[in-house]
């Protein structure tokens, strides 16, 4: 069994929309991790400072993804 590709890669812009609401909004990723098998991002926030850890997947949005893959 191989572990799945991560969709991001470091340096790459995404939107954060995940469980911590007061953190939502553009985020670089640093860093990516795989545990468990599934890739866990390091998320740097450029506006406001400061870094989310072990970010998933689903808690993320692209510049290719559309509405119908946003977080609920």
């Amino acid at each position: 069994m191989s572990n799945p590709a991560p969709r991001f890669q470091r340096g790459d812009l995404v939107d954060y929309k995940g469980s911590n609401w007061r953190r939502h909004g553009l985020k670089r990723v640093a860093a990516v991790e795989i545990v468990h098998g599934q890739p866990l991002y390091l998320l740097n926030d450029e506006i406001w400072g400061g870094t989310l850890r072990l970010v998933r997947e689903a808690s993320l949005l692209g510049p290719n993804d559309g509405p119908q893959n946003a977080a609920t």
